[in-house]
């Protein structure tokens, strides 16, 4: 992080200069040269250097929660003469600062969401004060505290650094899908970090990656959380005043303090948390729930288009698709931004029923609630998408397949060819001019 701050600040600095004259530059340099000065002061001994650090950086541009940590264990280590805290502090920061950078995790609020996760499983599984954990183990583990508190104290702190460290690699794992041992536990990951949120289940993943050595068994249980995540958070079942978080967290606490051993008659292990994981979806998110929450009645005012878990929904049908004809999966390629600053997505979500009205339904409500319910939308390329704008659907299809240098990519567009020909074909037996109500039909139909 600290790097790319002086890699930033060059590349600042260098663009602001190219506008300036050389005699600006002149007086901005004797500036520099003559009248900006520095104080420096060597503290009388180490201990006092945490507490100068704290004091200095609480102007400005405030610090992250892992910086002030890093500096509070080192006072620590420093007051109580723990050289070998103060090493494993100095050893694990540069790697927990490499994965985070790596995970694309290098602002304050990022690294408190590190921070964070890390404390629930470790620390506390209590949501309240989760995100002042700073201050959490300042009083937890005080500096100046008696010599048989401190022996116990430093030693929880050593293995908290150490399980930062680690969670910091799984923090990796999960963004870049890297350095994880098979292909189908990879995409496991691929699917958990591509949903428009997985904040609910991070600290269950962090415990299982801390605890369960065996591949499949992790696998099998990343899957369940895969889908965990994406039937009761994704889809919206979880309601604003419970969120099942509470659960979740306490879940992934106990799991992690006890794993392996017997905890309230039961034995802590992954078959454990799997059943927990089980029974949590069957109360909370069971399959009636998650198809009433993916249907939209006449009398809903929903609009699926604003679901921010369509795109998700749409590429993973897509690649369900693709893996019976035995094509590659696009699902990273679909969900993936081009452009973080200015998302511009290579694929698009579209309407099948055009966004704007026409006369194809005779009842306002039948075509609005058409255009609005989950079958309606599928997923192309953003140079398909483009070409077809708010043609009806049989123009679009045609349009589809009319430029064969851009033959649509997606089996979903052909899907939608083969269903739209049947409506077609079943509706010419019946219709001798396509009028309205022919096309109506055909709509319904397919």
């Amino acid at each position: 992080k600290s790097d790319q701050n002086l890699v930033d600040a060059v590349a600042e600095f260098t663009t602001w200069q190219n506008g300036k004259s050389d005699a600006d530059l002149q007086e901005i340099l004797a500036v520099i040269t003559t009248r900006l000065g520095f104080l420096f002061f060597a503290p009388a001994n180490n201990a006092e250097i945490g507490i100068m650090f704290e004091v200095i950086n609480n102007r400005g541009k405030p610090l992250s929660e892992l910086e002030k940590i890093k500096n509070y264990l080192l006072y620590y280590a420093e007051k109580n003469g723990k050289p070998d805290l103060k090493t494993r502090v100095k050893s694990s920061w540069a790697t927990i600062l490499s994965n985070l950078s790596e995970s694309g995790h290098t602002s304050n609020d990022d690294e408190n969401v590190f921070l964070r996760n890390c404390w629930l499983v470790f620390g506390s599984s209590s949501p309240k004060g989760s995100w002042e954990v700073y201050e959490q183990i300042r009083q937890a583990k005080p500096a100046a505290a008696p010599t048989e508190v401190i022996q116990a104290d430093w030693k929880w702190l050593y293995e908290f650094v150490e399980f930062m460290e680690n969670t910091s690699l799984t923090f990796k794992k999960l963004v870049t899908q890297r350095t994880v041992s098979t292909n189908l536990e990879r995409l496991r990951l691929q699917r958990i970090h591509l949903q428009p949120s997985n904040a609910s289940i991070l600290p269950l993943l962090i415990a299982l990656y801390a605890r369960e050595l065996d591949g499949d068994t992790r696998i099998r249980t990343i899957a369940l959380l895969e889908k965990l995540n994406f039937r009761y958070y994704g889809t919206g079942i979880a309601s604003r005043s419970d969120t099942g978080q509470g659960h979740l967290f306490g879940l992934a606490f106990e799991y992690y303090h006890h794993f392996g051993k017997k905890h309230e008659g039961r034995l802590i292990d992954t078959e454990w948390l799997a059943r927990e994981l089980v029974h949590f979806v069957s109360t909370e998110a069971n399959d009636q729930k998650f198809i009433q929450q993916l249907t939209l009645n006449k009398d809903e005012a929903g609009n699926y288009f604003n679901w921010g878990g369509l795109k998700f929904f749409l590429a993973n049908y897509e690649d369900a698709l693709r893996s019976k004809a035995g094509e590659s999966s696009i699902l990273k390629a679909a969900l993936t931004p081009r452009d973080q600053t200015a998302p511009n997505d290579f694929y698009h979500r579209e309407h099948i029923l055009a966004d704007q009205d026409f006369t194809a339904f005779n009842d306002q409500d039948e075509r609005d609630i058409s255009k609005r319910r989950l079958g309606n939308f599928l997923l192309l390329r953003e140079t398909t998408n483009i070409k077809v704008s708010n043609k009806r659907p049989e123009e679009k299809v045609a349009l589809y397949f009319a430029d064969r240098l851009h033959e649509p990519n997606t089996l979903m567009i052909r899907e939608l060819k083969e269903w739209l020909d049947a409506a077609v074909a079943m509706c010419d037996q019946e219709w001798e001019r396509k009028t309205q109500n022919y096309w109506r039909h055909v709509y319904a139909r397919f």
